[in-house]
């Protein structure tokens, strides 16, 4: 947060700066709200092990478990607020810089073990008819990173007529930010069940462990395209007003503390609305 917190400050004092000098212009304010898509990386127990040592649930035996190795994709909130400067009075390129908000899920993965067996025989005084007696044993382990990020993002974007009524949009831009509350989940489920003739037996035990990891940077590099649409036709301040629409296709890397880096492609789709003076 520190790094992040001088970082800003000496970014504003640039500016800052080159709005003096009459090089740069601040002319809007944007705010958008989204959701990034996110490919999740399979977490193997070694890992988990490794980021919650302390953890009884990660001491218990797990010999005979299957480990369940699979990549997914997960979906997480997004917000961002930026402001736009242009450059010598011109419209296009736009600079955007501001401030991210997001939430990522890092890593999931599991482990089970499922047995299954006769226990007795029930033989029919009259009939001789067989009833098997069954018992079965599962065990599930599951476990999830999952970090929240507050991140500096600047994107250099090129306009089609941006005082136009509709326009489109495209470009370049980085997000480097910083986790302020990565945490592990980790659940253990544990069912015995018994049947017995005229009823069964059930005997479900579950445990839950929680925590906290180390702050850690991700770095993304993406690419903005958008639609706009300016509200007002004739009214002063509807034409100030525009709202638009935003995909950023991305790639992003990812460094966890004693463990590894992560490279993880990523879509992120949002709804904006800027302001124009």
């Amino acid at each position: 947060m520190k790094k992040l917190t001088v970082f800003f400050l000496f970014v504003s004092t640039v500016l800052v700066a080159q709005e003096k000098s009459g090089c740069m212009q601040l002319t809007e304010a944007q705010v958008l709200i989204g959701s990034n898509l996110s490919s999740v990386e399979t977490m193997s127990l070694t890992d988990f092990k490794t980021l919650a040592p302390g953890s009884s649930i990660l001491a218990k035996d797990y010999t005979g478990f299957s480990s369940n190795y699979y990549n997914s994709t997960y979906t997480n909130p997004s917000f961002t607020g930026l402001l736009g400067f242009t450059f010598k009075n011109k419209p296009n390129p736009l600079l955007r810089l501001g401030l991210g908000y997001s939430t990522r899920t890092l890593g999931t993965g599991s482990s089970s073990r499922y047995e299954s067996f006769h226990y007795d025989t029930l033989t029919s005084a009259q009939t001789g008819q067989q009833i098997f007696l069954d018992s079965t044993h599962t065990q599930y382990m599951y476990g999830a990173y999952q970090a929240t990020y507050l991140s500096l993002d600047a994107s250099l974007i090129f306009r089609t007529k941006p005082a136009a009524r509709w326009s489109i949009y495209g470009g370049i831009g980085v997000n480097v930010g910083m986790a302020f509350n990565g945490f592990l989940n980790i659940d253990y489920h544990d069912d015995h069940y018994a049947s017995s003739g005229n009823y069964d037996q059930s005997n479900w035990t579950h445990e839950q462990e929680r925590f906290n990891q180390k702050t850690h940077v991700a770095s993304t590099v993406y690419i903005p395209m958008g639609l706009d649409f300016r509200l007002g036709k004739k009214s002063v301040f509807m034409n100030r007003l525009h709202i638009f629409v935003e995909t950023r296709p991305s790639m992003t890397i990812t460094t966890i503390p004693s463990l590894k880096t992560q490279l993880t492609p990523n879509i992120t789709s949002s709804f904006g609305l800027r302001i124009v003076w």
